[in-house]
Order: structure tokens, then sequence, then C-alpha cells
């Protein structure tokens, strides 16, 4: 479910619209770059005979591409059951912005982001522009490279050491990977993103449980009411055994994940019912004023509920 059809099942990618006819290059175009994410959308494709391509390799669960765009503008949003990735953004040349809550980045030649597409993002991409993108599915991320996910929709200068390095490894990557046995190139991904998390140093330092403690807690808070949210599938999501992670929990917060989620719970639930109480005071209050709803409650034994909602 990570990879599209066009390159589902192939180990090695090279996509030219120059072998497409100009009249169908738009359309091929999309269809193109919306396989370069997963869960994605491509709008703003140029009509006319535009020149573009995507190629790559294979790294066991991951890739490695090297995209020419023909202009986009590509929407990400949530899908169900197809697995997403997480991508280390390199622009060759030319211009592109990614915007990502809560952040947003723009990249020239030689900047490098880091793009998780579980969260919904919007990247624009300028006519003629080049990137190359690093990909791994996000669960492998999760259990070896977690710095990254702290560190997501910020840019790292051309001009700095680590992003020259990096840049490097990344670029002479694609043509040596060619050449490799398939075993070769998944060990070559993992490399490739080790060398990635050099990018944030000071986070780097930090333990590895850090990052999927910090992983555990923002998934809560984005899942908390969701019928489905349990320790299990927590710890999955981040890469750790259940028993692994009620450790940890147990040390820092002295309760284990699912008491932990429970105590959550039960905080938010008097806030979201305020929240939602003041939305429907705030609506009665238009309706009265349109004269959509009667002054006088129809049920005398709603009237306590009435004053609620009239009293300001």
């Amino acid at each position: 479910g990570g990879i599209g059809d066009v390159m589902a099942g192939l180990d090695f990618f090279d996509m030219d619209l120059g072998r497409v006819a100009a009249a169908q290059r738009a359309t091929v175009w999309k269809q193109w770059s919306a396989e370069t994410f997963t869960r994605t959308q491509v709008s703003g494709c140029p009509e006319g005979g535009v020149d573009g391509y995507i190629r790559g390799v294979r790294l066991g669960s991951g890739r490695l591409l090297r995209v020419r765009s023909a202009g986009r503008l590509l929407t990400c949003q949530e899908v169900p059951d197809v697995t997403p990735f997480v991508t280390v953004v390199l622009q060759i040349s030319g211009y592109s912005r990614f915007e990502q809550e809560p952040r947003s980045c723009d990249l020239r030649a030689g900047d490098i982001s880091v793009i998780d597409s579980k969260v919904p993002f919007r990247q624009h991409v300028a006519l003629g522009s080049e990137v190359m993108l690093l990909q791994i599915e996000r669960p492998e991320v999760c259990a070896r490279h977690p710095v990254l996910l702290l560190s997501t929709g910020s840019t790292c200068p051309a001009d700095e050491p680590t992003t020259l390095m990096v840049r490097s490894a990344i670029e002479s990557a694609l043509p040596a990977a060619m050449r490799l046995s398939p075993g070769q190139r998944e060990r070559l991904c993992h490399t490739l993103f080790d060398l990635a998390t050099l990018l944030f140093a000071e986070q780097a330092t930090l333990p590895r449980e850090h990052f999927r403690q910090r992983a555990t807690l923002t998934e809560i808070d984005n899942r908390l009411g969701d019928s489905t949210l349990d320790a299990a599938a927590l710890a999955a999501c981040v890469g750790l055994s259940r028993r692994r992670l009620d450790e940890i929990f147990v040390q820092q917060f002295g309760r284990p994940v699912a008491a932990y989620i429970r105590e959550r719970l039960e905080v938010a639930k008097p806030a979201t019912v305020r929240l939602e109480l003041a939305a429907l005071k705030r609506m009665f209050r238009l309706g009265l004023r349109a004269g959509k709803i009667p002054r006088v409650p129809m049920l005398v034994d709603s009237g306590a509920f009435f004053s609620v909602l009239t009293d300001s």
C-alpha cells in the first residue's frame, strides 16, 4: 500500500515525459507525481509539451528518487490503510515550498528538509525544479530513526557542513545503488537515514527512547477518543514492544500506557463538553436572531437547558 501503481513491483524507475505524447503529458505527470509521496492528490500541472522525469531505485522498504518537475501543487491527506513515508527532501535546483502545520519551509538549491506524510501537507514545486527524495516507510523510522519525526518541516541550509555531507552522500548513492544487490540496497537506505539524523545534531544526542516516548504522546493527543487507540497499537506505531513501552511510561509518569490514556480521557472530557456547549450556544443565538428558533421553549422540561443556551 506504500507505493503507487506505476512503481509497484519495480526495483528501478525510469519515467520520462520525453517518451510521452505531448497531448498526454499533463495527465501522465499528474499520475506520476502522485506516486512520489503516498496518500496524495496533484493539481496545477502545466499543459502542453513540458518535460520532466522520475528516476530511482528501490532500497528495501524504501526508495531513492530523482525528480525533475514539470511543476505541480501536491496535497497530502490522510488515507486509511495506506502506509505513509518519511522523506528526506534534497533540493538539487530550482525552488519548492512545503506547508505542514505548524511549520513551513522554502527550499532552494542544496537545502534539505524532512517530511512526514502521515501529517497532511502541501508542496508547491516550481517548473523545472529538480529534487531528490530519500524515502522509507514510517514504521521503520519510528523503530530506527525516530529523531527525524521531531524535525519535520524545517530547512537545513545548503551552506551548513552537515547539509553538504548529506547532500553528497544522497547524490552519489543513486548511481551506486543501481549496481548493488537487494540486501546491500536495503542497508544503504538505513545508512543514508542514519546520516540524515546528523542534520539535527542536538536532538541526535538524546536516546532513541526519548523520541519514541515523544512520538507516543503525540499519537495519543492526535487520536484521543478514537476507539481503536490502545497500548498495543501505540507500541507497534513507535516500534517498541508493549512491555517496553509500559516500562518507559511507568518510569516517566508512574503508570503504564493504558492508565495514562484513561487519565488523559478523563481530563479531556470536561474540556470537550465545554467547547461543544459553547459552540451550541453560539449556534442557538444565531438561530434566535435569524428568527429560525422560537424564543419560548417547546418543552417545559427543557427550561434549564434553554436558559444555559440563552444566558449571556
